[in-house]
């Protein structure tokens, strides 16, 4: 059996605030995308005396960054740049760029249609699979 690759797919998307005609491309991701996920993961677990709330806001920073290239494929955001992603992109980039991911990686992000659960209805679904 072989198996054939396809490409995968990606959402250019302008971003005015890094530049009049520039373009951060957010990629469907792949196994080199999670890889570096993987090392901005590692630096924010060396991080020392941060809040619970900062290492949410890297972590989430972090799955958007990983995803984000140039039109050529190398990374839009180096590694160094974690930080001032985390705290200085303005909402609008953000949004854009996360709409973006949310359309090529959706599985990332759960089912967001569904409403969530009361309690009674978890101990109702939990009562039938006993």
């Amino acid at each position: 059996m072989s198996f054939k690759f396809g490409e995968l797919k990606f959402i250019d998307v302008p971003v005015p605030y890094f530049g009049e005609d520039a373009v951060i491309r957010v990629n469907q991701r792949a196994v080199k995308h999670t890889l570096y996920r993987a090392r901005l993961a590692n630096m924010i677990d060396d991080m020392k005396d941060i809040s619970l709330e900062d290492r949410t806001a890297y972590i989430t920073a972090a799955g958007l960054m990983s995803v984000c290239t140039m039109v050529t494929g190398e990374p839009a955001f180096s590694l160094d740049q974690l930080d001032d992603f985390t705290k200085k992109i303005p909402g609008n980039t953000y949004f854009a760029l996360v709409s973006a991911h949310l359309e090529m990686n959706p599985d990332e992000f759960g089912k967001i249609d569904e409403k969530p659960m009361t309690l009674p209805e978890k101990k109702r679904k939990s009562s039938k699979t006993d």
